[in-house]
Parts: C-alpha cells; sequence; structure tokens
C-alpha cells in the first residue's frame, strides 16, 4: 500500500468494494420473469419485462446526478449512503406492496435511480485518490472482480428466492444493506495528500471539463455494449437450437448455469486487469475485443453443451476484462475532478447500449432473416472492426507515453 501514501487503507478499498457489488443489481429479478408473468396474467409480456429493464433508464437519470456533485458539492461518503439507502428501499418495497405489476414498476424505476447514483462512484474514489498508474489498474480491476461478484449472487439469490415465492425475489436486494453496513464502517472521506485543503477547494471550483479522447472511450463503450448484449440474449435459443433434442424448456437451467460461469470468468480476468496492460499495454483494449470475437465465433457453431461452455467462457473473459479497462483509458485522459462524471457517463453508455441492443437485434434480423448465428457471425465482424480502431486510436494516445504525466 505504500505507493498510494497516506490516501487509501485497505479498509478503505473494502468500503469502496462494498458499492463496486451492487452495481450489477437488476438481474436479479431475471430469473423470476416467467413467475412475473404467471402472477400477473393480464400484464403483456413487455410490461412484464420492463420489471427488468426499466431500472436500465432511471439509472442513467442517478449516474448523471451524482457524477455532476459526488465529491465537488458533496461528500463521496454521503452519496453513497444515499445511494444505498434509495437502492435497499426500493428494491425491497415489491417484497411487500405487490399488488399491482404498476405499483412493482414504479418501486422498479425508483431502484434503478438508485443503482444509478452508486454505479460510478467505486471508480470516481480510486481514480481520485490512487495516484500510481499501476496500483490504479490493480484497484479497478480488483473492482471489475467484485462487480462480476455481485452479478452472480444477486442473480443466483433471485432465483432461489423466487423458487420460493415470487414475491421473496425481490429480497435479494437486501444485499444492498449488508454493502451499506461495510462500507459506513469501512470507508473514510480522506484527505488528498498532494493538495492542501485550500487547494483542494479551489480544484472543486473547477468547470468539468470532458476531453474528446474521453468522448472517444464513452461513444466506444456504447458500441461495444450494443454489439455484445445479442450474444447474451440469443444464447439459450442458440442452445435450443443448435443442441440436437434440447428445447427452450430444457436448456433453461444450463443456460442459466453457464452464464453464471460467464460472469465468474469475467471477475478472474478483471482482477488481474493490471497484470494485461503490463503485458499488452495500449493494445489491451484491442485484445479485449479480439477475444470476445472469438467467443462470440464458438457460441454461433457450437452444436454441445461443451463447446457453448467454452464460446461463453471466452467471450465472458474479453467483455469483463473491457469493463474496468474503459475507466482506466478515460482516468488517463481525464483530470480528477472530471473523472466522477465520466465515470457516469460510461455508466450511462453501457444502460444506453444494452437498451439499443434490442434494436440492433431487430435491424439485423430484418436483413439476414431471424438466424442467431448470422446475428453473432455480424457481431464478430463489428468486434474485430472495433478492435482495429481501439489499436489505431491509442497509437496516438499520448496518455500511453512513457513519460506522459500522471492525471
Amino acid at each position: 500500500m505504500n505507493s498510494i501514501g497516506k490516501t487509501l487503507s485497505i479498509r478503505q478499498a473494502w468500503g469502496v468494494y462494498a458499492l463496486y457489488i451492487m452495481v450489477a443489481g437488476a438481474g436479479a429479478v431475471t430469473p423470476a420473469l416467467a413467475a412475473f408473468g404467471d402472477a400477473f396474467p393480464d400484464a403483456s409480456p413487455v410490461t412484464i419485462t420492463l420489471v427488468q429493464s426499466l431500472p436500465s433508464l432511471t439509472c442513467i437519470l442517478g449516474t448523471l446526478l451524482v457524477g455532476s456533485i459526488a465529491g465537488r458539492k458533496i461528500s463521496f461518503k454521503l452519496a453513497g449512503i444515499i445511494a444505498l439507502l434509495i437502492y435497499f428501499v426500493f428494491g425491497v418495497f415489491p417484497a411487500i406492496w405487490n399488488n399491482t405489476i404498476e405499483g412493482i414498476l414504479i418501486m422498479r424505476a425508483l431502484v434503478g435511480f438508485g443503482m444509478g447514483m452508486v454505479a460510478p462512484l467505486g471508480a470516481s474514489v480510486f481514480i481520485r485518490l490512487v495516484e500510481d498508474k499501476e496500483e490504479r489498474q490493480r484497484y479497478l480491476g480488483r473492482g471489475g472482480a467484485f462487480w462480476q461478484i455481485g452479478c452472480i449472487i444477486m442473480t443466483l439469490s433471485g432465483g432461489f428466492l423466487c423458487a420460493i415465492d415470487w414475491r421473496l425475489t425481490f429480497w435479494a436486494y437486501a444485499l444492498s444493506l449488508v454493502s451499506l453496513v461495510v462500507f459506513l464502517f469501512c470507508f473514510k472521506e480522506p484527505e488528498l495528500t498532494k493538495n492542501s485543503e485550500k487547494d483542494q477547494r479551489n480544484e472543486n471550483k473547477k468547470k468539468i471539463k470532458i476531453p474528446a479522447a474521453a468522448w472517444f472511450f464513452v461513444i466506444l463503450f456504447t458500441v461495444a455494449q450494443m454489439v455484445s448484449s445479442p450474444t447474451m440474449m440469443t444464447f439459450s435459443t442458440l442452445m435450443s437450437i443448435n443442441i440436437p433434442g434440447e428445447t427452450a424448456t430444457s436448456v433453461a437451467g444450463t443456460a442459466g448455469i453457464l452464464l453464471s460461469i460467464f460472469v465468474l470468468a469475467g471477475g478472474i480476468a478483471s482482477a488481474f486487469l493490471d497484470k494485461f496492460i503490463k503485458v499488452m499495454g495500449r493494445f489491451t483494449g484491442a485484445f479485449c475485443f479480439i477475444v470476445c470475437a472469438a467467443g462470440a465465433a464458438i457460441i454461433a457453431f457450437a452444436s454441445s453443451i461443451l463447446l457453448f461452455a467454452v464460446g461463453i467462457i471466452v467471450f465472458g473473459f474479453g467483455v469483463c476484462l473491457a469493463q474496468p479497462l474503459f475507466n482506466y483509458e478515460c482516468s488517463s485522459v481525464t483530470d480528477k475532478i472530471s473523472f466522477t462524471m465520466v465515470a457516469s457517463l460510461l455508466m450511462v453508455a453501457m444502460n444506453v447500449g444494452n437498451f439499443a441492443a434490442s434494436f440492433w437485434l431487430g435491424a439485423v434480423y430484418s436483413v439476414v432473416g431471424e438466424s442467431p448465428s448470422t446475428l453473432l457471425l455480424v457481431d464478430v465482424g463489428l468486434f474485430v472492426v472495433l478492435a482495429v480502431i481501439w489499436a489505431i486510436f491509442n497509437l496516438q494516445n499520448n496518455a500511453w507515453r512513457k513519460d506522459a504525466k500522471e492525471r
């Protein structure tokens, strides 16, 4: 910890990880969507899917709000406490108030706002406090691993609780209360060692400036999310089509397990982000997208559970390694005061990309026909294109120069 000086202790780092573990909370209800449909037979299928997708839209408001005030107008700790309280209250409340689907959707919209507030805080704290580039890579990578761990816990908890009663699904969000307790006891708003109190106040008065390079990465992340999401959307469908003798019902359980392995593989990859950057340097991003292309290609041609498992592990490795890498790339080109907003924009990009994926899928199907395998092959080509674009951009990116200044 010496390279961080007095700004961040191990205990404080665990406080930040408590925020990371709650980033991917929308998936807690995914295993329960069919049960929600049975509970509300008069609701349309589109309305039922809003239980999962609506938070992705309202979280945009939360990310933009916290990006403009956290670390400037209010402390990171206060922002985290408010975010986790909103997350817990409105996440769990549908377990109690669930007479109408409309009431549940109102709660889902509000919990999405809390998710949005939580999402950029972890990366923002690490970028603001960790001066050394290698240490920054390590902490962002570990944060990404906790992100994936949280996704696994929330999804499995939601599925297990739904098997008892669909109303209990929402108690999966009680994990946010655990995160709040850890955050309260472990995280202390630190003093930055490089600036006096007066200098810090002057910094906070500076206007937020988002450089063109940061906008490049935000846009690239949006497109990458749009291209990668169809692989997840069509995964179980491809298994039912390509594996002889299987149906959509029979592969559902296996698909769920393999998708959990996808997240686990990604979490392991994220934990070693600093090692990958040390080996591949400015071409780490291009490597991530090439790995994504390879995984999507394997899935497109898979005809057995083993091949689907290999494909989703490879794909998850590339996708989940890219997520913390985008934070690192943006931190290298953005000053610390502005990075909280940039981190928020990255979370907005993720949600916009996920939302746009449904329209992208429909657009491709309108051209090539409703063939999931062909769709994934189109995405393979796009991943290669995105890899080339990232590599070319970083060839001109001064942040990768050895003599580049720390931001």
